[in-house]
């Protein structure tokens, strides 16, 4: 059960949104599939290592990331993220600077250095975390190395899915439109049951 919980995670984790999502679906379509993968992929690796110290962290650290009122936070800026997939997307925007890089580690850093340098994510994994009920801190070693392993294998799986499907234009507009439901329906959700246990 924790193998699932953690593809579910993996795989909303992986959904392209945010600097590094728009960097990967523009590779798609201005680079190709091998690009999108690769950006994809640095992605997924900093959200593992984020997950690795959110993991091991203390309790009290826990327990700060976790609180109402930063998981109501967490919720707006889920509902912002989903607002923004529905504005105009032209993925021709930065098609020069993307085809001076086609280096596979080069390509690979830029979205792992850019979604390190993100800490919000902690708060992202924390809130999905308790959302599947797998945010206890006394969780045997073993179950946190699959759970761990699990979301990398959910997010890497989603990014070979979504970089042969974003290469089409067509798809990459539906992949946006979902992608903006579910982030708004995570969103409005995460913030209701933060002020309901704040009331």
């Amino acid at each position: 059960m924790i193998v699932l919980k953690g593809l579910l995670i993996g795989i909303l984790m992986a959904l392209p949104v945010g600097p590094a999502g728009a960097i990967s679906t523009r590779r798609a379509l201005t680079q190709g599939y091998r690009a999108c993968f690769l950006s994809g992929l640095g992605a997924s690796v900093s959200d593992v290592i984020y997950l690795m110290v959110l993991e091991f962290a203390s309790p009290k650290f826990r327990l700060s990331i976790t609180s109402h009122w930063i998981k109501a936070i967490a919720g707006i800026f889920i509902i912002y993220v989903g607002a923004t997939l529905l504005l105009p997307f032209d993925p021709s925007k930065g098609r020069v600077n993307e085809q001076e890089n086609r280096n596979d580690l080069a390509v690979f850093a830029s979205t792992f250095l850019m979604g390190i340098a993100n800490p919000t994510i902690l708060v992202s994994l924390s809130v999905l975390l308790e959302a599947f009920d797998v945010g206890d801190l006394t969780l045997p070693g073993h179950s946190m190395a699959l759970l761990i392993i699990s979301v990398f294998c959910g997010s890497s799986i989603l990014w070979l899915v979504l970089a042969r499907g974003l290469s089409n234009q067509r798809v990459l507009l539906l992949a946006r439109r979902v992608s903006a439901i579910l982030f708004l329906s995570l969103g409005l959700g995460i913030v209701w049951v933060a002020l309901a246990k704040m009331i």
